[in-house]
């Protein structure tokens, strides 16, 4: 929603030693979840940077990449070996405890692989940031391994200082889990807000380390649309169709960003939160002869060329020609209403040259 601050959370922690004339209301309810994270570790050698040229959403995804054991700290070299899908559904298994304690239904795993990309490029450069060595935010990762709907990121790393390290990624699974669940007062409970958040339907994750770092990256995805058309963009037309179990469409944003690049990721890696772009346009369905909007976000307001609801199914065209103007991301944001809340089901990002 417009003026929104996107759910993302890091967090870094060191381990020592070891009708006629009707009034239709366009506008939405500000949404807010906050972030949290100490200092960023500095000093740190930064490398793979990737050419950020490219369209977001390719028809082709990257095979998954397996999880490496995370760094821990023990106080001998004696550490069993856990392959990556025993890390996921370790650190899935601890994520639904908590979500049960606080009488919320679990997520499922999900297979996109952003998560784990986010966090081998942390390991890396060993710089805590949701920003990818290319400039990309989470959610263009996202869509770039073929997310089609939205997604909100945690970040938690640690750092084993001294002679004698070992790793037992099943201890750090458990540390970072418990640190953003019930020590992270002074975050103001970004980490909790959005392990909880009960919109929440998925979380991919990625696990990532070496002998003395380890990071883990849950991107929490709210997955409620299902695409029989995924979201297209053809000649400055954005398209899609699908089927909603619950709920209904509230509104659609289209925001703004810079193209990702090199440069972008050294002017923010060491921000600990980020938001979606700039809003530019709210896009709406038609109305019935004499309606029409009035318009209280101060943004250009696109009227669909198509928007079709019958039953639980929705088809939607508009015409973005007159906003997509630049190069940039452009991200599509479908808000969905279930029961009087609304909230993102999409952050889908089109790169235009």
């Amino acid at each position: 929603m417009i003026g929104k601050v996107v759910a993302v959370a890091i967090i870094i922690f060191l381990v020592a030693g070891f009708a006629g004339f009707n009034f239709i209301p366009l506008y939405k309810k500000s949404v807010q979840v906050r972030t949290m994270a100490e200092p960023i570790i500095d000093n740190m050698i930064e490398h793979g940077l990737q050419d950020a040229q490219r369209i977001l959403n390719p028809a082709e995804v990257s095979a998954a990449s397996s999880a490496q054991e995370p760094v821990g700290v023990i106080a001998n070299l004696l550490v069993p070996k856990y392959s990556g899908t025993q890390l996921q559904n370790y650190a899935l298994q601890l994520i639904n405890q908590d979500r049960a304690q606080a009488g919320l239904g679990p997520v499922v795993l999900s297979p996109n692989q952003a998560a784990q990309a986010q966090a081998e490029n942390v390991l890396g450069t060993r710089q805590i940031s949701h920003w990818m060595t290319d400039g990309e935010k989470p959610y263009m990762t996202y869509t770039r391994y073929g997310g089609l709907g939205a997604v909100e990121q945690n970040v938690a790393t640690a750092l084993c200082q001294g002679f004698a390290c070992a790793i037992n990624p099943m201890d750090q699974i458990k540390s970072a889990e418990y640190e953003m669940m019930y020590d992270d007062a002074s975050s103001n409970w970004g980490h909790k807000d959005n392990i909880l958040d009960p919109h929440h339907t998925s979380v991919s994750l990625g696990i990532s380390y070496n002998d003395n770092t380890f990071v883990i990256v849950q991107n929490f995805e709210n997955n409620y649309i299902n695409f029989t058309q995924p979201i297209t963009y053809n000649s400055g037309t954005v398209s899609f169709s699908g089927i909603l179990p619950e709920g209904k469409i509230d509104n659609i944003e289209i925001d703004y960003d810079k193209t990702p690049t090199p440069v972008i990721y050294q002017q923010n890696k060491h921000a600990t939160s980020y938001t979606t772009g700039t809003p530019i346009a709210i896009v709406a369905k038609p109305l019935p002869w004499g309606q029409y909007y009035q318009n209280t976000s101060g943004l250009p307001v696109i009227i669909a060329k198509q928007w079709s609801e019958q039953g639980n199914s929705v088809t939607v065209s508009f015409d973005t020609s007159k906003v997509m103007t630049k190069p940039g991301v452009y991200d599509v944001l479908v808000w969905l209403d279930v029961n009087g809340q609304s909230f993102p089901a999409t952050y889908y990002s089109i790169v235009k040259q």
